[in-house]
């Protein structure tokens, strides 16, 4: 296999380092195969190996039983806030579009809603959409429930 060399900065081997880790949390998946899943853990190794030679992070400790490096519980907590925030604003937008989704097909109905044109389709997504962001922003998920015995 054919090595490739790079330099960084201490700046940028920590943030390397804090999007390799963060990175892995998405990727990592129950589908993985034993080999996906270990390569990606020996990679995330070798980097906070190397984070933890240079001193460029805080809270990277070798576990001997496992023979690799982790981050302690502070300090994974505070480099996965980015991580946090993304799956926090993703299930809000997801949720949204579902919905706004749902009301235009019952609206104009499937086959209509698979025929229509990308950007009238956007347009009037987006109708039924901005309503569910208004009353997201204003009360949260306090009003989000499930009505039992209707369809409509």
């Amino acid at each position: 296999m054919t090595k490739i060399e790079m330099s960084f900065t201490k700046d940028e081997l920590r943030l390397l380092t804090k999007l390799l880790y963060t990175g892995y949390y998405v990727c990592e998946s129950e589908e993985d195969s034993e080999p996906e899943k270990k390569a990606k853990e020996l990679l995330v190794d070798r980097f906070l190996q190397v984070a933890l030679t240079y001193q460029v992070m805080d809270g990277i400790e070798y576990e001997s039983e496992y023979d690799r490096h982790f981050l302690d519980a502070d300090h994974e907590d505070e480099l996965l806030e980015d991580y946090n925030d993304f799956i926090e604003d993703s299930f809000w937008d997801e949720l949204i579009f579902r919905l706004g989704r749902r009301d235009l097909e019952r609206e104009v109905g499937e086959t209509k809603l698979r025929n229509m044109a990308n950007l009238e389709k956007i347009t009037k997504e987006e109708k039924h959409m901005e309503k569910y962001r208004k009353e997201i922003e204003e009360n949260g998920i306090q009003r989000i429930g499930i009505l039992k015995g209707t369809t409509a």
